[in-house]
């Protein structure tokens, strides 16, 4: 349930990220929000909070 709720939220935002800081197209950041989404569910909490931190890391890397 974890892995679901979290892969949820964190696939909107790197959909968000993607697209918007890297400027790709809509299919890349879909492609890449489904990849997270997937490694959540299989993943569970310990996956989410991963990708959670790397996502963090990757938004504050820019600004």
């Amino acid at each position: 349930m974890v892995g679901l709720v979290g892969g949820l939220l964190l696939a909107c935002l790197s959909f968000f990220l993607v697209s918007t800081k890297f400027e790709t197209s809509v299919w890349i950041a879909g492609i890449v929000s489904l990849v997270v989404l997937v490694i959540c569910l299989f993943t569970g909490l310990i996956g989410c909070l991963v990708l959670g931190l790397a996502l963090a890391a990757l938004f504050k890397a820019d600004f």
